[in-house]
């Protein structure tokens, strides 16, 4: 910047500081007020308190659960639905894509005895390339991690370090059958 354009900044600098009044000066003679409609923060204005929930704006909950709704786009063998009356976007889908059935089986149970570590679980899905997961029966619901062995198409074991608890936890197992 040349020293002409350095020193026009300084005057325009300084001009603007003398028509401004000092803001203890402004805060002093002016008395807290409501912001005015366009929220005009200057001036001393203080926003008024309020404690408003999310549930005090009328159709708030409707506006998000349809724009949410609007932006869950269906793909493949896929269709998404929203149930107003449980407030449920529901997503399903249909066809496979790995050569199975296109229906996910799912098997869930409790498991523990307090002395059992191995525990065969029949969950009769027809392949060995299912999920499992094991969890806490109880508050708070952790996911607990066994040694888990995919032992046939219709069977997995559940190995613990130490025997669960009678019903401590809940094992559940989804997958796609084999074709026939």
């Amino acid at each position: 910047m040349s020293r002409t354009t350095e020193r026009i900044a300084e005057l325009v600098a300084d001009a603007l500081a003398r028509l401004r009044l000092p803001a203890e000066r402004i805060d002093n003679q002016l008395p807290a007020r409501t912001l005015p409609p366009g929220g005009n923060t200057g001036g001393g204005y203080t926003p008024a308190p309020h404690d408003h929930t999310t549930g005090d704006i009328t159709g708030l909950g409707e506006f998000v659960e349809d724009t949410i709704g609007t932006k869950i786009v269906a793909g493949t063998n896929v269709t998404v639905s929203y149930d107003d009356a449980s407030g449920q976007t529901i997503i399903s889908s249909t066809g496979g894509g790995g050569g199975g059935s296109g229906s996910v089986l799912m098997f869930a149970a409790a498991l523990g005895d307090g002395t059992t570590t191995n525990y065969n679980i029949v969950h009769g899905i027809g392949t060995r390339d299912v999920i499992v997961e094991v969890y806490q029966a109880a508050s708070p619901y952790g996911r607990v991690y066994p040694d888990i062995l995919h032992t046939n198409s219709a069977s997995i074991n559940l190995v613990f370090a130490s025997a669960p608890t009678s019903n401590q936890y809940r094992v559940v197992i989804a997958g796609v059958p084999d074709p026939a």
